[in-house]
């Protein structure tokens, strides 16, 4: 009876210390599992900026395209420049000049030139020759307008009424007078007889889009000169920054 007391109270005790070893096991695979979900959550954690940085950078792309689809040139065959309503008022221009007793041109008498063309602007001389008296004279104007909406863009747009834009632009002018006389004796400039640039001032666009002021006949050069261009430089005066 003894021996089988002992017997049960060994098995007992062996059985306690299976199920205490069982016990101890679950906590400590729960435990080792636990860190490994911690150490992932950074990484996601991490993950997130990185999608944030990528978010500013698309967006950035997104903004760059838009003004290279604003900017794209149109159609060639696009063309809303209404070239006869330019012709009167280029008729109506003569009738306003200082040419006394002047024979206003027929439609065969003037000449229409696309001069330059830069993205979607175009530039036209309309040019005939005067007569008065016994004397005569090419007399020109100058349009620039774009191919697009049709409209005119006057030089006093293009600078944005800025008289010191037009200060610079003269001084420019006739620092180029003085250096080709300087350079060249037979070239004449009446120096005293320029008196700047404004608004009214005849100008057009060259094809990489630079700004050339022109003058008419016998205003600032001898007669034989003929018609007289300045191209201003860029750092003067830059157009592809306003148009």
């Amino acid at each position: 009876m003894k021996r089988r007391v002992i017997a049960l109270l060994m098995t007992m005790s062996l059985a306690a210390a299976v199920l205490s070893g069982c016990g101890s096991a679950v906590p400590a695979t729960q435990t080792s599992a636990a860190p490994a979900a911690t150490e992932a959550a950074p990484a996601a954690t991490e993950a997130a900026p990185a999608a944030t940085e990528a978010a500013p950078a698309a967006t950035e792309a997104a903004t760059e395209a838009a003004p290279a689809a604003t900017e794209e040139e149109l159609d060639p065959s696009v063309n809303n420049i209404d070239q006869d309503a330019l012709k009167q008022d280029f008729i109506k221009s003569i009738e306003n000049s200082d040419y006394e007793d002047v024979k206003l041109p027929e439609d065969k008498d003037i000449q229409i030139t696309v001069v330059s063309d830069y993205k979607n602007y175009e530039s036209l001389e309309y040019l005939t020759y005067l007569f008065f008296g016994a004397n005569g004279i090419n007399y020109a104007q100058y349009y620039t307008a774009d191919r697009g909406t049709g409209d005119v863009i006057t030089l006093d747009q293009l600078v944005k009424s800025d008289q010191a834009t037009y200060d610079a632009i003269s001084d420019n002018i006739r620092s180029q007078m003085e250096e080709q006389m300087q350079q060249d004796d037979t070239v004449k400039y009446f120096t005293d007889d320029f008196k700047g640039v404004d608004k009214d001032s005849l100008w057009y666009l060259g094809n990489d889009g630079s700004l050339i002021i022109t003058f008419p006949e016998a205003t600032i050069a001898p007669h034989s000169d003929g018609i007289i261009n300045f191209t201003i430089p860029s750092d003067v005066f830059d157009p592809t920054k306003v148009l």
